[in-house]
């Protein structure tokens, strides 16, 4: 789960919609896009549509490594 292309977990709502799909049963992955977010480097708050589809990906992938996580009930 991410917070959609141009805003951050920070300045928007979604540990709040996170936190209540995981009260609900789901498990959750929450992330801040590249370039985006709470962390350090350089660039900041660079818009790439390609890049950020990328992380939906990255995510997946590593989601599927979880023992825990129903690979057949994935969800974006």
């Amino acid at each position: 789960m991410a917070h959609g292309f141009t805003t951050t977990i920070n300045g928007m709502i979604a540990d709040k919609y996170a936190e209540r799909f995981r009260e609900s049963g789901f498990a959750v992955l929450l992330y801040d896009h590249r370039n985006f977010g709470i962390s350090d480097g350089e660039p900041r708050q660079e818009l790439n549509f390609w890049v950020q589809s990328r992380g939906y990906i990255d995510a997946i992938d590593f989601v599927i490594t979880q023992p825990e996580i129903d690979t057949t009930k994935i969800a974006v």
